[in-house]
Protein backbone atom coordinates (compact mmCIF):
# COMPACT_ATOMS: atom_id res chain seq x y z
CA UNK A 1 0.00 0.00 0.00
CA UNK A 2 1.06 3.54 -0.56
CA UNK A 3 2.33 5.05 2.72
CA UNK A 4 2.94 8.53 1.31
CA UNK A 5 -0.66 9.36 0.53
CA UNK A 6 -1.42 11.78 3.32
CA UNK A 7 -1.87 14.46 0.67
CA UNK A 8 -3.52 11.81 -1.46
CA UNK A 9 -0.96 12.44 -4.14
CA UNK A 10 1.42 9.51 -4.57
CA UNK A 11 4.20 9.41 -7.10
CA UNK A 12 5.39 5.81 -6.53
CA UNK A 13 3.89 2.73 -8.15
CA UNK A 14 2.42 0.03 -5.93
CA UNK A 15 3.27 -3.47 -7.19
CA UNK A 16 0.84 -6.25 -6.35
CA UNK A 17 0.89 -9.98 -7.08
CA UNK A 18 -2.35 -11.89 -7.24
CA UNK A 19 -3.28 -15.59 -7.54
CA UNK A 20 -5.36 -16.68 -10.49
CA UNK A 21 -8.94 -17.38 -9.41
CA UNK A 22 -8.45 -15.85 -5.94
CA UNK A 23 -9.82 -12.57 -4.51
CA UNK A 24 -7.49 -9.58 -4.14
CA UNK A 25 -7.67 -6.31 -2.22
CA UNK A 26 -6.45 -3.85 -4.80
CA UNK A 27 -6.32 -0.85 -2.48
CA UNK A 28 -7.59 0.26 0.94
CA UNK A 29 -8.52 3.93 0.85
CA UNK A 30 -7.94 6.37 3.70
CA UNK A 31 -11.32 8.11 3.80
CA UNK A 32 -11.90 11.85 4.40
CA UNK A 33 -15.16 13.87 4.42
CA UNK A 34 -14.17 15.69 1.20
CA UNK A 35 -14.29 12.55 -0.92
CA UNK A 36 -17.35 12.38 -3.11
CA UNK A 37 -16.67 9.84 -5.86
CA UNK A 38 -14.08 7.12 -6.45
CA UNK A 39 -12.80 6.14 -9.91
CA UNK A 40 -10.80 3.01 -10.80
CA UNK A 41 -9.26 3.39 -14.24
CA UNK A 42 -6.39 2.04 -16.29
CA UNK A 43 -3.27 4.03 -17.05
CA UNK A 44 -3.89 3.34 -20.74
CA UNK A 45 -5.07 6.70 -22.03
CA UNK A 46 -6.90 5.15 -24.97
CA UNK A 47 -9.39 3.44 -22.63
CA UNK A 48 -12.17 5.95 -22.13
CA UNK A 49 -14.43 4.18 -19.65
CA UNK A 50 -13.31 3.42 -16.08
CA UNK A 51 -13.66 -0.02 -14.54
CA UNK A 52 -15.52 1.23 -11.49
CA UNK A 53 -17.29 4.46 -10.42
CA UNK A 54 -18.54 4.52 -6.84
CA UNK A 55 -20.52 7.21 -5.00
CA UNK A 56 -18.84 7.51 -1.59
CA UNK A 57 -21.64 9.69 -0.16
CA UNK A 58 -24.59 7.56 -1.25
CA UNK A 59 -22.62 4.28 -0.93
CA UNK A 60 -23.72 2.91 -4.23
CA UNK A 61 -22.23 1.94 -7.59
CA UNK A 62 -22.65 4.42 -10.40
CA UNK A 63 -20.88 2.36 -13.06
CA UNK A 64 -21.21 -0.36 -14.27
CA UNK A 65 -24.94 -0.78 -13.95
CA UNK A 66 -25.22 -4.37 -12.82
CA UNK A 67 -25.94 -6.51 -9.80
CA UNK A 68 -23.20 -6.18 -7.18
CA UNK A 69 -22.49 -9.96 -7.24
CA UNK A 70 -21.74 -9.83 -10.97
CA UNK A 71 -19.44 -6.83 -10.90
CA UNK A 72 -15.81 -7.66 -11.55
CA UNK A 73 -14.48 -4.72 -9.48
CA UNK A 74 -16.09 -3.76 -6.19
CA UNK A 75 -15.77 -1.20 -3.42
CA UNK A 76 -16.55 -2.28 0.14
CA UNK A 77 -17.51 0.79 2.21
CA UNK A 78 -17.10 -1.03 5.53
CA UNK A 79 -13.37 -1.45 4.92
CA UNK A 80 -12.96 1.32 2.31
CA UNK A 81 -11.33 -1.28 0.04
CA UNK A 82 -11.27 -1.74 -3.70
CA UNK A 83 -11.56 -5.50 -4.31
CA UNK A 84 -11.35 -7.85 -7.30
CA UNK A 85 -13.46 -10.90 -6.16
CA UNK A 86 -11.92 -13.40 -8.61
CA UNK A 87 -8.75 -12.63 -10.49
CA UNK A 88 -8.47 -13.42 -14.16
CA UNK A 89 -5.40 -13.35 -16.33
CA UNK A 90 -6.49 -10.23 -18.17
CA UNK A 91 -6.75 -8.38 -14.84
CA UNK A 92 -2.97 -8.10 -15.07
CA UNK A 93 -2.53 -4.41 -15.94
CA UNK A 94 -1.70 -1.02 -14.43
CA UNK A 95 -4.48 0.80 -12.55
CA UNK A 96 -4.86 4.31 -11.22
CA UNK A 97 -7.12 5.24 -8.36
CA UNK A 98 -8.70 8.70 -8.55
CA UNK A 99 -10.90 10.45 -5.94
CA UNK A 100 -13.18 13.37 -6.75
CA UNK A 101 -13.67 16.11 -4.15
CA UNK A 102 -15.82 19.23 -4.26
CA UNK A 103 -13.33 21.15 -6.35
CA UNK A 104 -10.98 18.79 -8.20
CA UNK A 105 -9.75 15.23 -8.85
CA UNK A 106 -6.94 13.74 -6.88
CA UNK A 107 -4.77 10.87 -8.04
CA UNK A 108 -4.46 8.58 -5.07
CA UNK A 109 -2.14 5.85 -6.35
CA UNK A 110 -0.96 3.90 -9.37
CA UNK A 111 -1.12 0.12 -8.96
CA UNK A 112 0.80 -2.39 -11.08
CA UNK A 113 -0.90 -5.81 -10.81
CA UNK A 114 0.61 -9.17 -11.82
CA UNK A 115 -1.51 -12.35 -11.85
CA UNK A 116 0.13 -15.76 -11.38
CA UNK A 117 -1.09 -19.34 -11.33
CA UNK A 118 -0.43 -21.13 -8.06
CA UNK A 119 1.90 -24.18 -7.95
CA UNK A 120 0.14 -27.49 -7.31
CA UNK A 121 0.92 -31.23 -7.29
CA UNK A 122 4.70 -30.91 -7.40
CA UNK A 123 6.52 -34.25 -7.73
CA UNK A 124 9.96 -35.61 -8.59
CA UNK A 125 10.15 -38.02 -11.54
CA UNK A 126 13.23 -40.29 -11.49
CA UNK A 127 14.86 -42.13 -14.41
CA UNK A 128 17.84 -44.46 -13.99
CA UNK A 129 20.68 -45.42 -16.31
CA UNK A 130 23.00 -48.24 -15.17
CA UNK A 131 26.17 -48.74 -17.19
CA UNK A 132 29.53 -50.31 -16.32
CA UNK A 133 28.52 -50.95 -12.69
CA UNK A 134 27.60 -47.29 -12.19
CA UNK A 135 24.18 -45.78 -11.70
CA UNK A 136 23.23 -42.38 -13.11
CA UNK A 137 19.98 -40.88 -11.87
CA UNK A 138 18.02 -38.04 -13.47
CA UNK A 139 15.52 -36.26 -11.21
CA UNK A 140 13.01 -33.90 -12.77
CA UNK A 141 10.60 -31.57 -10.93
CA UNK A 142 7.14 -31.60 -12.46
CA UNK A 143 3.94 -29.81 -11.40
CA UNK A 144 0.34 -29.76 -12.51
CA UNK A 145 -0.15 -25.97 -12.40
CA UNK A 146 2.07 -22.94 -11.88
CA UNK A 147 3.77 -20.25 -13.95
CA UNK A 148 6.82 -18.03 -13.61
CA UNK A 149 8.39 -20.78 -11.46
CA UNK A 150 11.97 -20.99 -10.22
CA UNK A 151 13.54 -24.21 -8.92
CA UNK A 152 16.13 -24.98 -6.27
CA UNK A 153 17.66 -28.23 -4.96
CA UNK A 154 18.86 -29.40 -1.58
CA UNK A 155 20.90 -32.46 -0.62
CA UNK A 156 20.46 -33.56 2.98
CA UNK A 157 19.18 -30.05 3.90
CA UNK A 158 22.14 -28.37 2.17
CA UNK A 159 21.43 -26.05 -0.74
CA UNK A 160 22.97 -27.01 -4.09
CA UNK A 161 24.13 -24.53 -6.69
CA UNK A 162 21.90 -26.13 -9.32
CA UNK A 163 18.69 -24.16 -9.94
CA UNK A 164 17.07 -25.92 -12.90
CA UNK A 165 14.06 -28.23 -12.83
CA UNK A 166 16.27 -31.23 -13.77
CA UNK A 167 19.12 -32.62 -11.67
CA UNK A 168 21.50 -35.37 -12.87
CA UNK A 169 23.69 -37.23 -10.39
CA UNK A 170 25.81 -40.41 -10.21
CA UNK A 171 25.22 -42.61 -7.18
CA UNK A 172 28.36 -43.21 -5.17
CA UNK A 173 29.20 -44.42 -1.68
CA UNK A 174 29.00 -40.84 -0.40
CA UNK A 175 25.47 -40.12 -1.60
CA UNK A 176 23.95 -43.61 -1.70
CA UNK A 177 21.46 -42.80 1.08
CA UNK A 178 21.09 -39.05 0.51
CA UNK A 179 17.75 -37.26 0.37
CA UNK A 180 17.27 -34.73 -2.43
CA UNK A 181 14.57 -32.07 -2.27
CA UNK A 182 13.23 -30.01 -5.15
CA UNK A 183 11.56 -26.70 -4.28
CA UNK A 184 9.47 -24.71 -6.76
CA UNK A 185 8.44 -21.11 -6.06
CA UNK A 186 6.68 -18.27 -7.80
CA UNK A 187 5.48 -14.88 -6.48
CA UNK A 188 2.25 -16.32 -5.03
CA UNK A 189 3.01 -19.94 -4.01
CA UNK A 190 5.60 -22.58 -3.20
CA UNK A 191 5.86 -26.37 -3.32
CA UNK A 192 8.45 -29.09 -2.72
CA UNK A 193 9.02 -32.82 -3.22
CA UNK A 194 11.73 -35.27 -2.08
CA UNK A 195 13.49 -38.38 -3.39
CA UNK A 196 15.80 -40.79 -1.56
CA UNK A 197 18.58 -42.35 -3.62
CA UNK A 198 18.51 -45.58 -1.62
CA UNK A 199 15.32 -46.47 -3.50
CA UNK A 200 17.16 -46.20 -6.83
CA UNK A 201 19.75 -48.51 -8.37
CA UNK A 202 22.64 -48.65 -5.92
CA UNK A 203 25.61 -50.99 -6.49
CA UNK A 204 27.04 -50.22 -3.02
CA UNK A 205 23.81 -50.86 -1.13
CA UNK A 206 24.69 -53.62 1.37
CA UNK A 207 21.23 -54.92 1.95
CA UNK A 208 20.64 -55.64 -1.73
CA UNK A 209 16.90 -55.58 -1.27
CA UNK A 210 15.97 -54.11 -4.68
CA UNK A 211 17.90 -56.86 -6.52
CA UNK A 212 16.50 -59.63 -4.32
CA UNK A 213 12.96 -58.36 -4.75
CA UNK A 214 13.46 -58.26 -8.52
CA UNK A 215 14.65 -61.87 -8.71
CA UNK A 216 11.85 -63.01 -6.40
CA UNK A 217 9.30 -61.27 -8.58
CA UNK A 218 10.69 -62.82 -11.78
CA UNK A 219 10.87 -66.31 -10.25
CA UNK A 220 7.33 -66.08 -8.92
CA UNK A 221 6.08 -64.99 -12.32
CA UNK A 222 7.77 -67.94 -14.07
CA UNK A 223 6.38 -70.43 -11.55
CA UNK A 224 2.90 -69.00 -11.95
CA UNK A 225 3.11 -69.25 -15.74
CA UNK A 226 4.30 -72.89 -15.50
CA UNK A 227 1.40 -73.80 -13.20
CA UNK A 228 -1.10 -72.20 -15.55
CA UNK A 229 0.32 -74.11 -18.54
CA UNK A 230 0.17 -77.45 -16.65
CA UNK A 231 -3.43 -76.84 -15.59
CA UNK A 232 -4.43 -75.98 -19.17
CA UNK A 233 -2.80 -79.19 -20.52
CA UNK A 234 -4.56 -81.34 -17.89
CA UNK A 235 -7.92 -79.74 -18.63
CA UNK A 236 -7.47 -80.30 -22.38
CA UNK A 237 -6.55 -83.97 -21.91
CA UNK A 238 -9.52 -84.58 -19.62
CA UNK A 239 -11.81 -82.85 -22.09
CA UNK A 240 -10.58 -85.09 -24.91
CA UNK A 241 -11.16 -88.23 -22.80
CA UNK A 242 -14.70 -87.11 -21.95
CA UNK A 243 -15.49 -86.44 -25.60
CA UNK A 244 -14.13 -89.89 -26.64
CA UNK A 245 -16.13 -91.61 -23.90
CA UNK A 246 -19.34 -89.88 -24.92
CA UNK A 247 -18.87 -90.56 -28.63
CA UNK A 248 -17.58 -94.13 -28.72
CA UNK A 249 -17.84 -95.89 -25.36
CA UNK A 250 -21.23 -94.94 -23.96
CA UNK A 251 -22.97 -93.76 -27.10
CA UNK A 252 -26.59 -95.07 -27.12
CA UNK A 253 -26.43 -96.05 -30.79
CA UNK A 254 -23.40 -98.25 -30.28
CA UNK A 255 -24.15 -101.79 -29.00
CA UNK A 256 -22.18 -103.04 -26.06
CA UNK A 257 -19.16 -104.94 -27.21
CA UNK A 258 -19.43 -108.64 -26.35
CA UNK A 259 -17.40 -111.64 -27.45
CA UNK A 260 -19.12 -113.78 -30.08
CA UNK A 261 -21.06 -116.79 -28.73
CA UNK A 262 -19.59 -120.01 -30.10
CA UNK A 263 -22.08 -122.06 -32.05
CA UNK A 264 -22.52 -125.67 -30.93
CA UNK A 265 -21.11 -128.29 -33.19
CA UNK A 266 -23.84 -129.94 -35.18
CA UNK A 267 -24.18 -132.21 -38.08
CA UNK A 268 -24.63 -130.54 -41.33
CA UNK A 269 -28.24 -131.02 -42.10
CA UNK A 270 -29.30 -131.91 -45.55
CA UNK A 271 -31.16 -129.34 -47.49
CA UNK A 272 -34.87 -129.47 -46.91
CA UNK A 273 -34.71 -131.09 -43.42
CA UNK A 274 -37.26 -129.65 -40.93
CA UNK A 275 -37.85 -130.05 -37.20
CA UNK A 276 -40.98 -132.05 -36.18
CA UNK A 277 -42.80 -131.90 -32.86
CA UNK A 278 -44.99 -134.86 -31.77
CA UNK A 279 -48.18 -134.25 -29.88
CA UNK A 280 -49.50 -137.00 -27.60
CA UNK A 281 -53.15 -136.79 -26.67
CA UNK A 282 -54.47 -137.45 -23.12
CA UNK A 283 -56.12 -140.88 -22.68
CA UNK A 284 -59.88 -140.81 -23.04
CA UNK A 285 -60.54 -142.95 -19.98
CA UNK A 286 -61.31 -140.42 -17.25
CA UNK A 287 -62.18 -143.06 -14.62
CA UNK A 288 -58.65 -144.03 -13.79
CA UNK A 289 -57.93 -143.81 -10.14
CA UNK A 290 -55.80 -141.08 -8.68
CA UNK A 291 -53.03 -143.52 -7.85
CA UNK A 292 -52.93 -144.82 -11.39
CA UNK A 293 -53.14 -141.36 -12.84
CA UNK A 294 -49.96 -140.40 -11.05
CA UNK A 295 -48.04 -142.96 -13.09
CA UNK A 296 -49.42 -141.62 -16.32
CA UNK A 297 -47.72 -138.81 -18.20
CA UNK A 298 -49.14 -135.28 -18.43
CA UNK A 299 -52.24 -134.65 -20.44
CA UNK A 300 -50.24 -133.23 -23.32
CA UNK A 301 -46.61 -133.83 -24.03
CA UNK A 302 -44.53 -131.89 -26.51
CA UNK A 303 -41.29 -133.49 -27.47
CA UNK A 304 -38.67 -132.37 -29.88
CA UNK A 305 -38.58 -135.19 -32.36
CA UNK A 306 -35.39 -133.96 -33.98
CA UNK A 307 -34.66 -133.59 -37.59
CA UNK A 308 -36.45 -135.73 -40.10
CA UNK A 309 -34.21 -137.34 -42.59
CA UNK A 310 -36.94 -138.71 -44.83
CA UNK A 311 -40.64 -139.44 -44.94
CA UNK A 312 -40.16 -143.06 -43.91
CA UNK A 313 -38.48 -142.17 -40.63
CA UNK A 314 -41.29 -139.74 -39.79
CA UNK A 315 -43.90 -142.43 -40.43
CA UNK A 316 -42.12 -144.97 -38.21
CA UNK A 317 -41.76 -142.50 -35.34
CA UNK A 318 -45.45 -141.64 -35.45
CA UNK A 319 -46.57 -145.33 -35.38
CA UNK A 320 -44.23 -146.07 -32.43
CA UNK A 321 -45.60 -143.16 -30.50
CA UNK A 322 -49.17 -144.30 -31.07
CA UNK A 323 -48.41 -147.84 -29.84
CA UNK A 324 -46.82 -146.49 -26.71
CA UNK A 325 -49.56 -144.05 -25.91
CA UNK A 326 -52.82 -145.40 -27.42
Amino acid sequence: MCRKCESHLCDQVIQLNGSLGKPLVLYQLRMTPEYKTLYLKTTNKTAKMPFLVYDLIQRQIIYPEANISDIRYQFHPDTSSVIIPKLQKDDEKDYELVVQTNHFYEYVCVIELKVYEQISNLTVIVTEDSRNDTCNVTMKCLMKTGDNVTFSWMKDNKTLSHNGSTLEISITTDNANSIFRCTATNPVSEGWSEHTLSSSCNPDNDNGLPGIMFYILVSSSLILVAIIVIVIVIIKKKSKRDIYSKRYVNHPSMPESRPPVPEPASEQMPEGIQTVYAIVQKPKNQSISSEASKSLPFSSVYELAGPCRNNLQVQNLTEETRRKYP
